[in-house]
């Protein structure tokens, strides 16, 4: 019997393509904010050279943007993709 982890990847071979795509086209070091913490967090490779910043509460959209934001204050030579 597979995991529920495996049925998931499976079912969505388009998604895990995108953020792979996606990934490949991003600069060295780039932080990520994101509000779609079902698909991101599932497909998008987190490494050395790039990090994820999801947004936990539960359908609170706009974290992304603010939390961008916050960034820049933080990091002002940083690569940040919102979204």
């Amino acid at each position: 019997m597979r995991g529920d982890y495996a049925l998931l990847r499976e079912g969505f071979a388009t998604v895990r393509h995108f953020f792979r795509a996606l990934a490949r086209h991003f600069p060295r070091d780039t932080l990520v904010f994101n509000d779609n913490i079902i698909f991101a967090q599932n497909f998008y490779r987190v490494g050395s050279n790039n990090r994820y910043f999801p947004n936990t509460g539960i359908s609170s959209l706009g974290h992304a943007i603010l939390a961008a934001i916050g960034a820049r204050l933080g990091a002002p030579s940083a690569s940040l993709i919102a979204g």
